[in-house]
């Protein structure tokens, strides 16, 4: 019987196959996911994130782990053509990176943001940590969901939310490895008025976004995160797009139908997902 255990705000999950591994395992996970937060936690005084960010144009030397996750992202913005851009302006075809120096240089003005990619990267990550103790892993950051290691009897279960960080709606599905994501469309920008009330910012004419959320399983996490964030952002394209890239997909609707493709189960079925 699978046994799962999960930080106090329920921001981390990691579920472990066989029980006695349950303690060496989340230990491995834990190590690998404040490493990470080290070296890209946007919010984390001192990261390496935020020293790139301010060194305005300078280069800047970086660990080995934080050159793998922007290598991560740049891959992920080339493949999605640019629609999944690690600094949203278009600025990561201008990021110089010297993998044998382990540096970093970026054009003034341009700032990163690792977040999405680092998230899914760190799942991906510390599923592998944890399996390398001998336990089948499944663990969940949020949304972005990794697995590694023998699955257990019947698969993974796992729900996929209709709402990224919904409980529910949303439907239930077996899945037997790889990496599974669920994106929705960015929160509105907002800014502060100087009397100190905060509105919504619509930097450009309102356009109706065509899907809620997306979830895609592939054979990573950072790959089903780049594939649905790239489809939300294809709109009315992205179940061609897809079935195209043959990577089975859930798409909820803004009117709350559900499409399924790519061989993505259809609702009420007990199909697994292959990642």
């Amino acid at each position: 019987m699978p046994r799962k255990w999960s930080d106090g705000d329920g921001s981390v999950t990691l579920v472990v196959g066989e029980p006695s591994l349950l303690v060496p395992a989340r230990e491995a996970a834990l190590r690998v996911l404040d490493a990470v937060d080290a070296a890209c936690g946007p919010h984390r005084p001192g990261s390496e994130l935020a020293r790139v960010n301010d060194a305005r144009g300078r280069t800047v030397h970086v660990t080995s782990l934080f050159l793998e996750i922007l290598l991560a992202a740049r891959r992920v913005a080339e493949l999605t053509g640019g629609l999944v851009d690690p600094t949203r302006t278009g600025g990561w075809r201008a990021i110089r990176v010297d993998r044998q120096a382990h540096t970093v240089r970026m054009p003034g003005g341009v700032t990163l943001d690792l977040d999405r990619v680092a998230r899914a990267f760190a799942a991906d990550r510390a599923a592998r940590a944890a399996a390398a103790t001998g336990a089948g892993v499944l663990v969940a950051l949020g949304d972005d969901i990794a697995m590694a290691g023998p699955a257990p009897d019947g698969g993974w279960q796992v729900r996929v939310p209709d709402r990224p960080g919904a409980a529910s709606p949303g439907q239930d599905v077996t899945v037997v490895g790889g990496g599974l994501s669920t994106c929705g469309p960015p929160a509105t920008p907002t800014r502060t008025l100087p009397n100190g009330v905060t509105v919504a910012h619509i930097g450009g004419p309102a356009r109706r976004r065509p899907w809620r959320t997306v979830s895609v399983a592939a054979a990573t996490c950072v790959d089903a995160n780049a594939a649905a964030a790239a489809a939300l952002a294809r709109g009315v394209d992205a179940a061609r797009w897809l079935t195209a890239v043959g990577l089975p997909a859930r798409l909820v609707h803004a009117d709350r139908w559900v499409l399924p493709v790519a061989g993505w189960p259809a609702e009420h079925t007990d199909v697994k997902v292959a990642g």
